[in-house]
């Protein structure tokens, strides 16, 4: 039990009788459903990465940056996984958890609006809800791809757009706001060798021919990030690892599909 909540990325620290809970995913992503009767947790520190909690009976008093905000059924607060984070329960409760890497999520409207509890219509969260229900009980090869995490967290971008009232800014018309999105994309992906510029487009929603103009603008390539990333990724690697761990391997660690292309990388970056 111990292990399947720090998957989830948080520690017991009472009594855990009664509890269940389910999870599924891999590495920094993972998504669960939990219900308690009673219950104290903290939140494991994870560097760069994000908490996202939806209430669906109960609730829990949650001490966030300094403060105490009411998770109360029907709301979704978004958490930074640095901060410390403890979460007592005030009634038997019910809620999805999820942990990841954000990209979509990693905008300017979510990070203002962190550690405060948002309504949203039971109808629009259940769709997330579904998407988790189905994933618990999917294959291991399904449950545990990224592509499924991904979903996940467009799903909960579109809820926090929705409740959040605010209509998103159309980044065809801002390059400087693509360009950061999917600088951000790339920073949390690149490691994933199926990253390339088509899966950055759509993690950020617009098409290639404006992500290509937006990199254009600050002189660059979506393709030429994505591999300048991973080259300084496998340089730090063959500097800390070269003497223990297979270049071939180091390769792959650092999202190169090959060791071929990563020494065309080299090359071309000098």
């Amino acid at each position: 039990m111990d292990e399947e909540l720090r998957a989830l990325g948080c520690q017991n620290l009472g009594d855990t009788r009664g509890l269940r809970m389910e999870g599924v995913g891999s590495f920094d992503n993972y998504v669960g459903r939990l219900w308690s009767p009673t219950g104290t947790y903290r939140g494991v520190s994870s560097p760069g990465g994000m908490y996202v909690l939806l209430g669906v009976e109960g609730g829990a008093d949650v001490s966030y940056g300094g403060e105490t905000l009411d998770l109360r059924p029907d709301h979704l607060v978004f958490l930074d996984s640095e901060a410390e984070i403890d979460v007592q329960l005030t009634a038997a409760t019910a809620r999805y958890l999820w942990k990841l890497r954000p990209t979509a999520l990693a905008n300017p409207l979510v990070r203002e609006r962190m550690g405060e509890p948002i309504p949203v219509a039971r109808d629009a969260w259940q769709v997330v809800a579904a998407l988790t229900n189905s994933a618990l009980k999917a294959p291991p090869g399904v449950a545990q791809s990224p592509y499924l995490l991904r979903a996940s967290e467009l799903l909960l971008a579109a809820l926090f757009e929705e409740s959040d009232g605010v209509a998103r800014v159309k980044t065809s018309t801002r390059p400087d706001q693509v360009f950061g999105e999917a600088v951000a994309v790339i920073e949390a992906t690149f490691r994933t060798v199926d990253t390339r510029p088509a899966t950055v487009a759509s993690d950020v929603c617009v098409s290639e021919r404006t992500l290509r103009r937006a990199f254009a603008l600050m002189g660059t390539t979506p393709r030429r990030e994505i591999e300048l990333r991973r080259t300084r990724e496998l340089r730090a690697l063959l500097e800390t690892h070269g003497s223990t761990i297979a270049f071939e391997t180091l390769c792959e660690m650092s999202g190169f599909a090959s060791a071929r292309l990563a020494r065309e990388a080299l090359r071309r970056v000098g």
